[in-house]
């Protein structure tokens, strides 16, 4: 009885496994004209062609019968069609083998991997280009699933093209056809890429901008314009070039750039016939979002900490006109890591894929294709899970009145990753290495000025990180020759009143912290007599004329010292820099008795310094006393103990006021040359209110590292 029950309830389930299989079966082979369309869906393309419908990317490349207009079908129509079961391909039938293989249709070998969201399509060729011997070379870059196809060829308007280790095909013409042909167990196949237009454009990556890949319109970012030589740039629409035009290894062709071009900026030519050619511009549609840390390193990508960022589009709708996302390495290279993913149609923010928070940091690009298969916008970002912040001290662009200050950089991290200077440089760094965090301590030189840093992990690839200390520096140069007589500083130049002269050939060098950092500074002895000086988009450095301020009345004033000053256009003259400094032909005294009581010496002035040091632990203050002391210790000239004396006083009132603030008694000011110098220090405003600001920003930078660590 027991082997009869058994007996009969395998029967059943394998009756009711019968049945579910044929459900799946009819489901799967529904009739095509189950589905009601339209006859206007369909346009005749070609006689000899058989019907194509699929998501395969190379499709649209091969000779097919059909095209679907999708522009008359409903949604639910085109969703019953991609539902459908994966069509077959028709492959021609190669010369050499006709006749051996029995006629039919196959399936290309991309076709039969297992359907996913995150599977590897066989993406076409793409244009892209690289500068290599100070010229731009055009080329497609071919996927790896092409160069192990047999016998493959590339040819453009029928001639070869070779392919180089790097897997890149150096193309002989901008504008034409390039036929891709393989041989494929005996079919032969073959994809058509045109380029119509006269001209290509490209968005640009990696370090200093040498290569890219073509976009059909530019959005944010460094593009790189390929145009006839003939035609030149439209600087009312396209703003003035940033870098000179370079050489192409086409012959005819002339390479412009559109460095950091914003939403407000088009691109423009004029062509020989005096008309307008203007290339498509648009504002991106995709940003990346999530825990961004704030660096200078503008030509990889933003940076983003603790996990991969999110893609957010400005309109929901747009993911329903995207085939797919590719997710890679950025870099040069083959075999480099690259995913495939399908976004989600509803919602306006998508995640990465799971695989990239595996990888745990790196930097990696972004390309997003339409229905067509046709890359309409890319972007690249870097980020590690490992780190969480990056908190820099803040400094002001002019320095005080002794000079720029060390600034603190913080990196906050992981226990199990690494801060390291990836840069090579001539001296070493201050660095205090904790369990997770990395304090390094920039000193006030100009060579620490641009810094490189790595982070590494233990599984994922070094992410590079780029520290810019905002600080400016000038010296004395020559107009003609542009030479720099002396070193780099950041207090002020001595200047006779010989260099303001007519015929002057002296020039200020000014150093900005970074191109494009400011559109035009301001210099003079006042603010409100100061003249504007522009800066160009793609410099770095401003060469200001002292003939320029011949006929200022300070020049004629040689009774008192005068103060060349600068100023910034971004900050409606709030800080300023004292560049240079006049000293009067007549050395000013304190008094006009000769009465040894009335006149300050550098050891009276340092002794009394000292004693104002004890009466107080601020550290701000202690730096600031401390600087005008150690500043003339060895025997000065009569001028510049007059410069001192001034310095000296407003360290003093400084002192007087903060000890005031705190409710400290102040010291006894009987002396008369100690009177003397509180008065002449008062008088001068300037100084006194950089005296104040400087105090500031120490008191800042000495307050915030003890509030990080709370």
């Amino acid at each position: 009885m027991d082997y009869l029950i058994i007996v009969v309830a395998l029967l059943l389930i394998i009756a009711l496994l019968a049945l579910i299989f044929a459900l799946v079966f009819l489901k799967r082979n529904k009739p095509f004209a189950a589905t009601q369309m339209p006859a206007e869906a369909f346009t005749e393309t070609s006689s000899d062609s058989q019907a194509l419908v699929s998501e395969n990317p190379i499709a649209p490349q091969i000779d097919i019968g059909l095209e679907i207009n999708r522009d008359v079908l409903t949604d639910q129509v085109i969703e019953e069609i991609t539902s459908l079961p994966e069509p077959e391909i028709k492959i021609r039938r190669s010369v050499v083998d006709a006749g051996g293989r029995p006629r039919g249709t196959r399936k290309p070998q991309e076709l039969k991997q297992e359907p996913s969201k995150n599977k590897t399509r066989t993406l076409k060729p793409e244009f892209i280009c690289w500068k290599q011997s100070r010229a731009w070379i055009i080329g497609l870059d071919i996927p790896e699933e092409y160069l192990e196809r047999n016998e493959l060829e590339i040819k453009q308007n029928g001639s070869s093209v070779q392919i180089d280790d790097e897997g890149r095909a150096r193309l002989l013409e901008i504008s034409g056809a390039v036929n891709i042909d393989w041989i494929a167990d005996g079919d032969a196949a073959e994809i058509t890429l045109r380029n119509d237009n006269p001209y290509l454009l490209f968005r640009l990556i990696g370090k200093n901008l040498n290569r890219g890949r073509q976009v059909h319109y530019a959005t944010a970012g460094s593009f790189l314009a390929i145009v006839p030589e003939e035609w030149k740039r439209d600087e009312e629409i396209s703003g003035a070039s940033t870098t000179a035009p370079d050489n192409l290894i086409i012959q005819g062709y002339k390479a412009h750039y559109f460095i950091d071009r914003t939403k407000d900026s088009g691109i423009s030519f004029r062509v020989a016939d005096g008309t307008s050619r203007n290339i498509p511009t648009r504002a991106s549609r995709f940003e990346l979002i999530g825990n961004q840390i704030k660096d200078s390193s503008d030509d990889f990508g933003p940076l983003f900490g603790q996990r991969p960022p999110q893609i957010r589009v400005t309109d929901e709708n747009l993911w329903k006109n995207i085939n797919c996302i590719v997710l890679g390495e950025e870099g040069t290279g083959r075999k480099r890591w690259r995913v495939q993913f399908t976004p989600e149609p509803d919602g306006a923010v998508q995640d990465m894929p799971s695989e990239l928070s595996g990888r745990e940091s790196g930097w990696y690009f972004l390309r997003f294709y339409d229905l067509k298969e046709n890359l309409i916008e890319s972007m690249d970002f870097r980020f590690a899970n490992a780190l969480r912040d990056v908190r820099i001290s803040s400094h002001p662009p002019f320095p005080g009145l002794t000079g720029h200050v060390p600034v603190t950089v913080e990196f906050l991290h992981d226990s199990d990753s690494s801060i390291e200077l990836s840069q090579k440089s001539s001296g070493d760094l201050s660095l205090d290495i904790e369990d997770t965090r990395t304090v390094v301590t920039i000193p006030a030189e100009m060579k620490w000025g641009d810094t490189t840093w790595k982070i590494s992990v233990d599984k994922g690839a070094p992410v590079e990180t780029r520290i810019l200390m905002e600080r400016i520096w000038w010296v004395i140069g020559e107009r003609d020759s542009a030479r720099e007589l002396g070193d780099w500083v950041d207090t002020p130049i001595k200047l006779s009143r010989d260099d303001f002269v007519a015929a002057s050939n002296r020039v200020i060098l000014f150093r900005l912290p970074a191109k494009r950092w400011t559109r035009e500074i301001f210099f003079g002895f006042e603010p409100r007599r100061a003249r504007a000086y522009s800066v160009d988009v793609g410099k770095t450095q401003v060469s200001i004329p002292l003939s320029h301020f011949g006929g200022a009345k300070e020049i004629e004033d040689s009774t008192q010292d005068h103060f060349l000053k600068a100023w910034l256009a971004k900050d409606a003259f709030q800080t300023s820099a004292t560049v240079g400094v006049i000293l009067a032909d007549i050395p000013i005294t304190i008094e006009t008795k000769s009465d040894v009581r009335t006149q300050p010496s550098a050891r009276r002035i340092r002794k009394y310094l000292r004693r104002l040091m004890r009466r107080t632990e601020d550290t701000a203050l202690h730096e600031i006393i401390d600087r005008t002391r150690s500043k003339y210790l060895s025997p000065v000239s009569e001028t510049d103990f007059h410069s001192y004396v001034l310095e000296t006083g407003c360290s003093i009132v400084l002192t007087f006021e903060i000890l005031k603030e705190s409710g400290m008694k102040l010291p006894r000011r009987r002396k008369r040359w100690l009177k003397r110098l509180l008065s002449l220090a008062r008088a001068d405003k300037d100084m006194m209110e950089r005296f104040r600001e400087e105090y500031r920003n120490l008191k800042h930078r000495t307050t915030q590292p003890q509030e990080s660590k709370r």
